[in-house]
């Protein structure tokens, strides 16, 4: 048995398509945080390389 639930599902802001067009677009960086974190430990371990 199923129990429908009283709590309101949030629906997303952006669909798929929007979010797909806006990456083309570059209004938004997906991978911006990833790239920073990489570009940081990179300079960590340079450094202590010299």
């Amino acid at each position: 048995m199923r129990r429908e639930s009283s709590i309101p599902t949030p629906k997303p802001d952006k669909t798929f398509v929007e979010l797909r067009g806006m990456a083309e677009d570059h209004a938004i960086d997906l991978l911006h945080g990833f790239s920073k974190a990489c570009r940081l430990e990179y300079e960590q371990y340079r450094s202590r390389q010299f």
